[in-house]
């Protein structure tokens, strides 16, 4: 049952780097000095900060908690989860704050640039994280019938 469950989290975490390419592509436009697609952006932005990823959010922490059952010293040795995505959070609102600011005129593309490159360093390394750390001990620790965030991934 987990195995759906992490199934589902890695799909979303390969929806998250495709729209993170998304951003890295319009940052190389303004790098050539091209105005960047906006629409893309806000869409990227949308994404990241939507519904979705906040119930994505809520049940790592859920999986990260019955982790932490099994192997106590988990976050506090190997992966902070709730850290982790609160860095990611961050990250992220400091793009979104660029890119409103760029649109009234109030950041340059220099600054954009640097913020949203930032920004899709830090969420790679919270995927990379979560993929090459977090998921395995989970899928190792956590056997199905403790997985009662299952149910909730059956959903979609």
């Amino acid at each position: 049952m987990c195995q759906r469950l992490l199934e589902r989290l890695r799909e979303e975490h390969r929806t998250v780097e495709r729209r993170l390419l998304e951003v890295e592509k319009q940052c190389e436009a303004m790098e050539r000095g091209e105005q960047p697609n906006l629409s893309v952006l806000r869409a990227a932005a949308f994404y990241l900060l939507g519904d979705l990823m906040r119930e994505h959010s809520a049940l790592e922490n859920q999986l990260a908690d019955l982790l932490g059952n099994r192997l106590p010293g988990f976050s506090e040795e190997i992966l902070d989860v709730t850290r982790d995505q609160e860095q990611s959070s961050r990250a992220i609102g400091r793009f979104v704050e660029a890119l409103e600011q760029f649109e009234s005129a109030k950041c340059d593309r220099v600054a954009l640039v640097h913020i949203a490159r930032a920004m899709v360093g830090n969420e790679r390394g919270h995927l990379i994280a979560q993929e090459e750390l977090f998921f395995p001990f989970a899928a190792r620790h956590i056997k199905g019938e403790e997985c009662g965030v299952s149910a909730q991934a059956d959903g979609h």
